[in-house]
Order: C-alpha cells, then sequence, then structure tokens
C-alpha cells in the first residue's frame, strides 16, 4: 500500500517529514509560504495548522493537480475507504474565513468591582491586567443580541493578534458563569486554539489545564482548553507545540476521565505525557501562589 510520501513523491509535491511522523507541504486553501498542510500519522487526514481540517479527496486533487476522480482513487489507495475524516464542520470553517471580530461594546479598563473578585481569589488585579489584558465590561456592552454586562473581559489571542473572548461572571448569580464571542464572529474558534502565552512555548514542556484561571496561576508553562470537552483541534495543536505534556485537569471524577483520554491521545501523537491527580475539588486555579510554583517546578524536573 502506498503513503502518502509515495504520493507526492510521484507528483514532485515538496514535503517534509516531522519527528513525530506528520507530513508537512504548503496548504493548497490558504497558500503562502512555509508547510502548513499536515498529514496526520495515526488518524490520518489533512490539517492546516492555519485554516484547519480539510477533506481528503478534494485536498489530494488541489494538491496534485488531479480531477477529483484521480483523487479519489489515489485517497482508496491509502486505505481511506469511508467519509473523508473532517476534524470541523465546513461551514463552520466558512464562518471563520468570513466573521467580523470585534470586542463586545462597553469594555472598560479593570474596575474596582473586578478587582476585589481577583484578590478575593488570590490574583494580583494589576499582573492580570498587564499580562492577560483582562479588562471589565460596563453596564452596557453586547455582540449582537449577546448580553455580556457587568464581567470580566478575557481577550483570547493566537498566532499574534486577538480572535476571539470570553468572559466571566464576578456576581454569582449569572446562570451562564462564562460567555464567550458568538462563533460566527470569531476569527478562530476558541475550541480551535489553546489559551496561554503561546510565544513562551519554545521549551517542549506544557501543562494542559480546563481554564483562563488555571494558565493565570500555573504562568507560561500551562495552556487551557476551555473546559474538559476539549477538541480534536487542540489536541493537534498542543502536539504541535510541545514534546511533553503533564494535564492538570479538576480533581473531579469526569474531569480525570477526560484528563486520561487527552493524554493517551496526544501519546498516540508522539508527545510524552502524564496526568497529575490533584485531589478531589482541587484546581490549579485554586492554588496558592506558592503551591502552583512548586507544581509547575515539579512538571519542569518530570520534563527535564
Amino acid at each position: 500500500m502506498p503513503t502518502i510520501v509515495d504520493v507526492y513523491r510521484q507528483h514532485g509535491i515538496p514535503h517534509e517529514v516531522t519527528a513525530r511522523g506528520w507530513v508537512n507541504c504548503r496548504c493548497p486553501y490558504c497558500g503562502g509560504d512555509g508547510q502548513k498542510m499536515g498529514f496526520g500519522p495515526s488518524s490520518p487526514h489533512f490539517f492546516c495548522w492555519k485554516c484547519g481540517s480539510h477533506p481528503g479527496r478534494e485536498t489530494l486533487s488541489r494538491l496534485l493537480g488531479v480531477a477529483e476522480d484521480a483523487a479519489a482513487s489515489i485517497w482508496h489507495s491509502l486505505g481511506q475507504r469511508g467519509p473523508d475524516p473532517v476534524l470541523r464542520d465546513r461551514s463552520a470553517q466558512q464562518r471563520v474565513r468570513t466573521s467580523s471580530y470585534h470586542r463586545p461594546s462597553g469594555v472598560v479598563p479593570l474596575t474596582a468591582s473586578h478587582s476585589a473578585y481577583l484578590e478575593r481569589r488570590g490574583f494580583d488585579p494589576d499582573r492580570v491586567r498587564h499580562e492577560w489584558g483582562v479588562c471589565s465590561t460596563g453596564p452596557v456592552s453586547r455582540v449582537g443580541s449577546v448580553d455580556y454586562r457587568n464581567r470580566l473581559f478575557i481577550p483570547i489571542s493566537w498566532d499574534g493578534r486577538e480572535v476571539s473572548f470570553q468572559t466571566r461572571d464576578t456576581t454569582g448569580k449569572s446562570d451562564a458563569k462564562y460567555k464567550s464571542c458568538p462563533e460566527e464572529r470569531e476569527l478562530a474558534h476558541h475550541k480551535h486554539v489553546l489559551y496561554g502565552s503561546e510565544e513562551a512555548w519554545r521549551g517542549g514542556i506544557g501543562v494542559a489545564v480546563e481554564g483562563v484561571t488555571d494558565v493565570w496561576r500555573l504562568g507560561s508553562i500551562a495552556f487551557a482548553v476551555f473546559g474538559i470537552q476539549y477538541r480534536p483541534e487542540q489536541v493537534l495543536e498542543a502536539a504541535r507545540h510541545f514534546d511533553r505534556v503533564a494535564v492538570a485537569f479538576d480533581g473531579e471524577r469526569q474531569a480525570q476521565v477526560q484528563a486520561r483520554k487527552l493524554a493517551a491521545q496526544l501519546a498516540g501523537m508522539g508527545v510524552r505525557t502524564t496526568v497529575l491527580r490533584l485531589g478531589e475539588g482541587v484546581d490549579p486555579g485554586g492554588m496558592s501562589d506558592d503551591d502552583a510554583a512548586h507544581l509547575a517546578a515539579e512538571v519542569r524536573r518530570w520534563g527535564g
């Protein structure tokens, strides 16, 4: 049975094989310089690090410059008989490309009441504001029909630009603790990226956590997947950025089930993993700064 490398060689497609088995080439959808289109080693599919997943037959047709029936034959020769394993809905991809992102109205500097909330949670408001760009929303704050009044505003950046946001209720009275940017307004779906200091992810060691406050506590070593129900795109991004990942989800049973699942999927992509058991009711965001610093230091020693 031929491999994707055999196909690329036969058709003269420049490519590279990474240490983890990804076969990368130029993306035929978003173009540009660099080999951003990867063909996955464990669950064969095409994934561009910039514009997302794409169906096998259509992608081969574009890459190789052949008709779709010929591309289908090649796809079958690679052992792919069923439906194309596209990791996200095509209409969602189109919305990402054409969306018009903007912050809610009424975003203001961090207010006294929101600073007090952060202090009660054991965070330094000035540090959170400076390092993570956290602001507040005023008494009137909307995007379309969605109301974001009187919340923490948490920008989400990816590839050097703000692509989405989350907001956090601080009153305890809202039915929705977190409200995110409407999907059709995001430049990139927040569940397709990771939250954290992307520019600091150079050492190859990361701690996977659930939420933004966990990242604030642990610092640049951490990245969040916005809850325990992570997405395949986030697994791919974690595998792209890190050689070693410690998963530190909350201590509750379902969170630990998801932590083990994430660790296994990353391990299947060549990432060295471990699951940290923090204890029932414990989460990184609720740790003291000293305990969080100790945890980060232990992970670095494990990764070394």
